[in-house]
């Protein structure tokens, strides 16, 4: 790591206790663009641990997300089933022209998104999706996530597409990738990151509120098990973004992924992630601050 970098990641180190306060000055934009509030929950009364590390954009494995797919994609092709994705009694919704569930079959956390990608809140990423069956609906592309710890201490994206055929009642698959993710979070917080051919792309457990300077990146849906954040790199700019995250799942959340287990349950978690790459830098640094709120411990008796 550069001087640059290694000062950087000392003052990340520094500064992560006051992180929250700074990034609660930010604005705060949800996956669907609306400004809320500019400030975190309040923190909870508790002991407090961190850990922060640099790691260089250079040395994640690099992947190459699929497209999603367009409605004007999946006419006409002819899918296979789904190992993963389930679909719901299509029986009793085809006589009552009802919808059934799609969800992904899988002890990993899972996600579906039925519909085109879009920014007005349709066809993002859920446990579970909707398909209508009516005689006369449109094939609708689908898209369904899985996230799990491989025994290496890497992890597996699995991204499938189809389509949903409502006037057959079923959902196909067209595709299916694997893609390969490092760790890079400590505390027993699963954070994995890989760099894309613009930018960084981190998955972390499903957060219940994002704050900072998402101006340059993008958010995927907080409700989605897991929360996935893009962080664009180019040379002498930064980005930043603090995540909260839902600590009322986050243990079961890691037993599904895998992995080491927490060694307590925290009152609060959050991941702060920056990415920075001064002018003088030849590579960005992606910096990395896990933060957890545990409780005190109880008083010793006397």
């Amino acid at each position: 790591m550069s001087a640059p970098s290694r000062a950087a990641c000392a003052a990340l180190a520094l500064v992560a206790s006051s992180g929250l306060a700074a990034a609660a000055r930010a604005i705060v934009t949800d996956p669907f663009g609306r400004r809320a509030p500019p400030q975190l929950a309040p923190a909870p009364v508790g002991r407090e641990v961190q850990a922060a590390r640099g790691v260089a954009v250079a040395g994640l494995p690099e992947i190459a997300p699929p497209p999603h797919l367009r409605q004007a994609d999946v006419q006409g092709k002819v899918g296979v089933d789904a190992v993963e994705l389930k679909v719901g009694d299509a029986r009793t919704a085809r006589r009552a022209g009802a919808s059934v569930p799609l969800s992904v079959e899988t002890a990993h956390p899972a996600s579906v998104m039925v519909g085109e990608r879009s920014t007005t809140g349709a066809g993002f990423a859920v446990e579970s999706g909707a398909l209508r069956c009516e005689t006369a609906s449109p094939r609708a592309p689908i898209r369904w996530e899985t996230l799990a710890e491989q025994p290496d201490g890497t992890a597996v994206w699995t991204v499938g597409d189809g389509y949903a055929d409502g006037a057959r009642c079923e959902a196909k698959q067209l595709s299916r990738v694997e893609l390969r993710l490092a760790r890079v979070a400590g505390l027993g917080v699963p954070v994995y990151a890989a760099r894309t051919a613009d930018g960084v792309m981190v998955f972390t457990p499903r957060a219940v509120q994002a704050t900072g300077d998402t101006s340059v990146g993008r958010i995927g849906a907080l409700r989605a098990p897991v929360t996935r954040v893009f962080l664009p790199t180019r040379r002498g700019e930064s980005a930043s973004v603090l995540l909260n995250l839902d600590v009322g799942r986050l243990e079961d959340w890691v037993r599904r992924v895998g992995g080491p287990a927490l060694a307590e349950r925290p009152l609060r978690a959050t991941v702060r992630l920056d990415v920075s790459q001064t002018v003088s830098e030849a590579t960005p640094t992606l910096f990395v601050s896990s933060a957890l709120t545990l409780p005190e411990p109880p008083p010793k008796a006397r």
